[in-house]
C-alpha cells in the first residue's frame, strides 16, 4: 500500500458529488434561460445525478467561438487578496476521504472511510451519473472499487481549492499496475464530515496524463474563464468555450449563449477569483462575487472539463448561500 501527495498537476479520487446549489439564492433570476432548457442539479439537500448532457443545436453565429483550435493568450489576473485563503475544517475531511479511498484494502479500512461521511452523504459520478446515498450504498459502492476495479492506492492532491464548504481537489486511483484514472473531486464538508462527493474523471490505463494547458501558461483555462467574467470581457468567455458547452448549476445552460447569459446577468458588482488546479483535462478555480450596495459575498466553486483543443464543453458550479 502506498500514499503520494501529488503536486498540483498530479490528482487523486474518483468518487462523486451531487451538484450543489443553494436554496433561495439569487443565481436563478440573474438570467431566465431559454424555455428548452433542460432542468439543472438539485438543492444541495436533496443532490440528484449529474448526467452527460444531450446534444445541443449550435449557438447562433454572433455567438459562435472561433473554428481555430489555437487556445488564445492568457488574461492578465485580477487581485486575489484574501479569495484564496482555505480552513482547515473543511479542507482536512475532503482530502481524508481521498486518502482513506486508498485504506480500502487495508483490515478496517472501509469502516474508517464510512465514518467520515454524514449518515445521509451522497457521493455521485458526474461522468455516469450514478448516485450512491447513504451508508448501505456508500459501503457497497466503495467496496466495489476494490472487487471491480481493483483500487488499491489513492494519491490525494495536497493543493486544494475551497469555496465556502466546497473543496476541490485532485486525486488519481491506482490498481495494482498504476493509475487507471485521474481528476478533481468536488466535495461538501459539514460539521467536519463529508455530505456529498461528485467525481469528475478520466480513464488513465496506467499512465498519468499531464495537465492539459501543455504551452506552460501560468494560467489554465478555468483562470482564464473566471477573469474574462471579472473584466466583464464576453468575448474572451466565448472564446474558450465549446460550441456544445454545458453549464450544470441549479439548471442546465447548454450553448455559449445561455452561459454567457447567465454569468453576463449575475447581480454581483465584484467578481474576485482565486486559486486554481489542474489535473489532465479537468480544472478547478475558486471565485467571489460581491455586490457592496447589498452587503452580500456568494462564494463559488468552478469545476471545468477541457476538451483536446483547449475549449471548455462542461463547466459545473458548487456554492452555498450567500452571506452578508
Amino acid at each position: 500500500m502506498r500514499k503520494v501527495l501529488t503536486t498540483l498537476a498530479t490528482a487523486t479520487l474518483v468518487l462523486a458529488i451531487p451538484v450543489g446549489c443553494s436554496s433561495g439564492d439569487d443565481t436563478d433570476t440573474a438570467v431566465e434561460p431559454a424555455a428548452t432548457a433542460a432542468p439543472g442539479p438539485i438543492q444541495p439537500a436533496e443532490p440528484a445525478p449529474t448526467t452527460q448532457p444531450a446534444p445541443t443545436t449550435q449557438p447562433v453565429a454572433t455567438t459562435d467561438p472561433p473554428a481555430t483550435t489555437v487556445p488564445a493568450p492568457p488574461l492578465e489576473p485580477v487581485e486575489v487578496a484574501d479569495v484564496a485563503l482555505t480552513d482547515p475544517a473543511i479542507t482536512e475531511p475532503a482530502v481524508a476521504v481521498c486518502e482513506g479511498v486508498g485504506e480500502l484494502d487495508t483490515e478496517g479500512g472501509l469502516d474508517e472511510l464510512l465514518a467520515m461521511f454524514t449518515p445521509d452523504a451522497v457521493v455521485v459520478d458526474a461522468i455516469t451519473g450514478e448516485r450512491h446515498s447513504g451508508t448501505a450504498e456508500l459501503a457497497s459502492y466503495f467496496a466495489s472499487l476494490g472487487a471491480v476495479l481493483g483500487v488499491e492506492d489513492s494519491d490525494c492532491g495536497p493543493v486544494v481549492v475551497q469555496s465556502g464548504s466546497w473543496v476541490a481537489g485532485t486525486y488519481s486511483l491506482h490498481d495494482a499496475d498504476g493509475p487507471i484514472s485521474q481528476g478533481i473531486a468536488a466535495v461538501r464538508v459539514t460539521d467536519g464530515k463529508v455530505d456529498q462527493q461528485i467525481n469528475h474523471y478520466t480513464p488513465v490505463p496506467h499512465s498519468l496524463q499531464p495537465r492539459v494547458d501543455d504551452g506552460g501558461g501560468v494560467f489554465s483555462l478555468a483562470m482564464q474563464t473566471c477573469n474574462a467574467w471579472a473584466n466583464d470581457d464576453v468575448d474572451r468567455a466565448l472564446e474558450v468555450m465549446a460550441p456544445d458547452i454545458t453549464l450544470h448549476t441549479r439548471r442546465d445552460f447548454e450553448g455559449p449563449a445561455e452561459v454567457s447569459g447567465f454569468f453576463g446577468g449575475l447581480p454581483y458588482d465584484i467578481h474576485t477569483c482565486g486559486a486554481e488546479i489542474q489535473n489532465h483535462d479537468w480544472e478547478a478555480v475558486e471565485s467571489i462575487m460581491t455586490d457592496p450596495g447589498r452587503g452580500i459575498d456568494r462564494s463559488m466553486l468552478h469545476v471545468l472539463h477541457v476538451t483536446t483543443n483547449q475549449r471548455i464543453d462542461e463547466h459545473w458550479t458548487y456554492f452555498d448561500d450567500p452571506t452578508s
